[in-house]
């Protein structure tokens, strides 16, 4: 009879890390290596698509560096004389004849006379406006040239959808990347559960379970953003007639997060179908469907991962230091490489 194998899973997955903690650091530093080169892939096929807007923001960036040297180097021109910023937010701010000046009744300007009328706040105003007067045009200036820059990305239409496309490739790129790794973890964790090692090639699938999984990971995730969509197609439809009272909003975001959540829990397994039994696209999300108690074993599993996981990143929080973030950084990596074994003893255990 099934059973709840998670106390048994989490044992034997950090079991065997720590018998083969070389080896599992190893593979962990291959698989980010992977990545990293998926992602500069990425960035290679997908840099023309973003070399205008990186000009534009380029540009952006250069005005606000040339705004703040001017605003700090600028002069204010009073009375025909032209004094450097610092001096007039000296004189205007905190000088006799400024906001203090104003506050205590000590300045020499005509204004300090009517400090029983005025205001500390309405004096720090007039100060400021002073400054204003000298570096306002500076300013306004440098916003209108950065409205014109923005406008001009928005009207170019083709260049917007160029970087919309480049920006969904790059995504779509680093996924395959992320996937390969994902799949290559699948298959070395049930190496290790049936034959107590493992290889580093094992990390290397064949490009047609690869395939089979991209496309069972594109269908795993479409149907579980189902209830979300549904949720938001019925609110912005009933909305158009009526005001949702707020109780019922989060009622029915409630209810799709979690139908979302159940999906995900119940699919859980389809990359063990497809490296395990070469199960096909549907195959694989049905046979993880049907898992008996599959479910429940992965709620408990990811609940005790999260304290595990919780302790050491509420320490670093509490106490930031290198060191604190070191050890989490690290515990979390023991945590992710373990989970996979884990995983691998549990399918095994399950599997219909």
């Amino acid at each position: 009879m099934k059973k709840i194998y998670t106390v048994d899973a989490l044992k034997f997955g950090f079991a065997t890390f720590f018998k083969n903690p070389l080896f599992f650091l190893l593979s962990f530093l291959v698989s980010k290596i992977v990545v990293t080169i998926g992602f500069l892939i990425g960035i290679f096929f997908t840099f023309p698509f973003f070399i205008n807007f990186m000009k534009t923001f380029v540009k952006i960036f250069k005005q606000a560096k040339e705004l703040v040297e001017e605003l700090t180097l600028s002069s204010v021109v009073k009375e025909g004389v032209s004094r450097p910023l610092k001096e007039s937010i000296q004189e205007n701010v905190i000088g006799p004849n400024g906001f203090f000046g104003d506050f205590f009744g000590s300045g020499s300007s005509s204004i300090s006379t009517q400090v029983v009328q005025d205001t500390p706040g309405g004096a720090l105003v007039r100060g400021l406006g002073r400054i204003a007067e000298g570096v306002g045009d500076t300013l306004v200036d440098r916003l209108q040239e950065t409205k014109i820059l923005l406008a001009e990305i928005l009207q170019n239409k083709l260049l917007f959808a160029f970087f919309v496309f480049g920006l969904i490739l790059l995504i779509i790129i680093i996924k395959m990347a992320y996937d390969f790794v994902m799949l290559g973890w699948t298959r070395l964790s049930l190496e290790f559960y049936d034959k107590k090692s493992g290889s580093i090639q094992f990390l290397f699938s064949r490009p047609n379970i690869w395939i089979t999984y991209v496309l069972a990971t594109v269908i795993f995730l479409g149907v579980s953003c189902v209830p979300s969509l549904i949720y938001f197609w019925f609110y912005l439809l009933i909305s158009y007639f009526v005001k949702i009272p707020n109780i019922i909003l989060m009622l029915g975001y409630l209810a799709s997060v979690i139908t979302s959540w159940c999906l995900v829990l119940r699919f859980w397994f389809y990359p063990y179908y497809i490296i395990d039994e070469n199960a096909g696209v549907i195959g694989s999300l049905k046979k993880s469907y049907n898992m008996g108690l599959g479910f429940l074993n992965v709620i408990i599993s990811l609940f005790a991962f999260a304290i595990i996981a919780g302790v050491p990143l509420f320490i670093a929080l509490k106490w930031p230091h290198i060191i604190t973030f070191a050890i989490l950084g690290v515990i979390l990596a023991v945590v992710w490489m373990s989970s996979w074994v884990s995983y691998a003893y549990l399918y095994r255990k399950l599997k219909v």
